[in-house]
């Protein structure tokens, strides 16, 4: 069971992690008066969720299968949205719990646009192709995939001018076991900044974690804006049930 708990969660990260680059590649630029050292210090901590999170250590193995699993509609954003040259280094971060496999996984990317318009432009675009996906079923190396698939484009983050929002909630079902899985898509832009959180995890009810860790970002990526110190940590997800559902259905059994 716990082979096939690695497996779907490895699957999801690695479909989050192909998304976020290719997404804001093209997107920097030299003249907004922000840097990329101070976008830099805005990327979230471990300690931003909780002492149960670490900083993911680089693995190869997110290299083999950088296209991700077949999601069908679910962010399968057209070319013409991701097919831009990629002016430098990401400014990027994976967090995931500490504990055994990982779960749940936030990534954390940001980039700078060369103006407003600009920014504008580029969530405006990703809003217009998310709007019509609300279900997925697909199978791909004898792995089910399930979602129902809510999107919008409602700011609820305190201090963004722009948001979008995709939460996918279902199942991931291999060799017959079936797993609960959630993921949440957000992109936010601040002024000339555009910043997008994925959040992944092994459970049914992800949606106030999610807002929670979105909110952290959009204070940090403020406070670099501004030339402001960033805030203290804010452990958002100390009291989160990390791996509590997986639990709950083996009967409390070791994972």
């Amino acid at each position: 069971m716990s082979d096939t708990r690695r497996r779907i969660g490895s699957l999801a990260v690695v479909g989050i992690l192909a998304l976020g680059p290719a997404l804001l590649s093209g997107c920097a630029g030299d003249d907004a008066g922000v840097t990329d050292k101070d976008l830099s210090k805005a990327l979230l901590t471990s300690d931003d969720l909780g002492p149960d999170f670490k900083i993911s250590p680089d693995d190869d193995d997110h290299d083999d299968d950088s296209d991700g699993p077949d999601w069908g509609c679910l962010l399968d954003f057209k070319d013409d949205a991701t097919d831009k040259d990629d002016d430098g280094d990401d400014i990027e971060v994976e967090i995931e719990a500490s504990a055994d496999p990982g779960m749940p996984a936030v990534f954390h990317v940001i980039s700078n646009a060369e103006n407003a318009e600009q920014a504008r432009a580029l969530l405006s675009e990703l809003g217009s192709q998310v709007d019509d996906c609300d279900k997925v079923d697909t199978t791909e190396d004898d792995t089910r995939w399930q979602f129902d698939v809510d999107s919008d484009r409602v700011a609820w983050a305190d201090g963004v001018n722009q948001q979008i929002n995709v939460l996918a909630e279902g199942h991931a079902t291999v060799s017959g076991v079936e797993l609960p899985i959630s993921l949440s898509f957000t992109a936010v832009r601040v002024d000339t900044a555009v910043s997008l959180v994925m959040f992944v995890d092994m459970a049914s009810d992800i949606d106030r974690a999610r807002r929670d860790v979105v909110q952290v970002v959009v204070d940090r990526l403020t406070a670099a804006l501004d030339g402001e110190d960033q805030p203290a940590d804010a452990g958002v997800l100390e009291d989160y049930p990390i791996g509590k559902e997986y639990a709950d259905l083996l009967g409390g059994a070791d994972a």
